[in-house]
C-alpha cells in the first residue's frame, strides 16, 4: 500500500498519514521532517543528501584502495545536484 494513498480516520475525518524521516548521521532518530525523496522513501531531503554523500565517499574510498588503481584517483563529484 502506498503512503500517498493511505489514510486514517481521525476525529471523524480522513487525514493522510505523513511518514516521518528516520534520520541519518547526526539526525538519526531525531529528524522531524516528512520523509520521501526521489532517492528513497525513508529520508527527508536533508538526511538523504547526507546519506548519499556518505555512500559516495565510501565507494570512492573503496575504489582508491585497490592497488590495480595505482596512479588513478577517483573523487566523489562535488557537482552532484541532490537538492
Amino acid at each position: 500500500m502506498k503512503t500517498e494513498t493511505t489514510q486514517a480516520r481521525v476525529s471523524g475525518t480522513l487525514d493522510p498519514i505523513v511518514r516521518r524521516c528516520i534520520g541519518y548521521g547526526p539526525h538519526e532518530g531525531k529528524c522531524e521532517n516528512e520523509a520521501g525523496t526521489p532517492w528513497g522513501p525513508h529520508w527527508c531531503m536533508r538526511c538523504d543528501k547526507i546519506r548519499l554523500a556518505t555512500i559516495s565517499k565510501n565507494l570512492t574510498d573503496i575504489v582508491n584502495a585497490f592497488p590495480s588503481n595505482a596512479g588513478t584517483h577517483v573523487s566523489a563529484r562535488s557537482d552532484d545536484n541532490l537538492e
